[in-house]
């Protein structure tokens, strides 16, 4: 299974998370899905719960205020 890297930012500083499967998001037209190797791609994310998946099956959610998602090269940011 392919996988990708997510990195997360904030005001506080940031988090990498290496091995990741999926990340599922909402943005104003609603929820979507991204897979590694997915197109490059930018959403503005809504208020509300993400979640992703490493290649060990373990699920984490993530409580979001709103924010920016830019995917490319294997790494969603």
């Amino acid at each position: 299974m392919k996988r990708f890297t997510l990195q997360l930012h904030d005001s506080r500083g940031s988090d990498r998370f290496d091995d990741i499967v999926q990340f599922i998001a909402a943005d104003g037209s609603g929820s979507f899905g991204v897979l590694a190797g997915h197109a490059r791609m930018v959403a503005v994310l809504r208020y509300g719960l993400a979640r992703f998946v490493d290649s060990a099956g373990h699920w984490r959610y993530l409580a979001l205020p709103g924010g920016v998602l830019a995917c490319a090269d294997r790494r969603v940011r």
